[in-house]
């Protein structure tokens, strides 16, 4: 789970892909949700849906696992895992 003092700092389109993320999120985190489908439910285009991704990336936010041929796994990254500061 993300601390609510981050998702404060989210502009609101980051917020709308974090949350379409979580959505889809299994129990580890990961989500295989594709762009087709994130952009279906964010109604953000793909070519910006991709930037965001990057972006939360940056944040610290959610990792990409890339598997090449297949959706790539956006991993949610869990409390214990980020720095006690908040990254941006």
């Amino acid at each position: 789970m993300v601390p609510i003092e981050w998702l404060e700092k989210l502009n609101g389109r980051q917020l709308r892909v974090a949350v379409a993320l979580a959505s889809h999120a299994n129990a580890e985190g990961g989500s295989w949700a594709s762009m087709t489908k994130l952009t279906k439910e964010t109604g953000i285009h793909a070519r910006d849906l991709r930037r965001i991704m990057l972006q939360l990336v940056e944040h610290r936010l959610i990792n990409v696992e890339s598997r090449p041929g297949s959706t790539n796994v956006y991993r949610l990254l869990a409390v214990e895992e980020y720095d006690s500061e908040v990254p941006f």
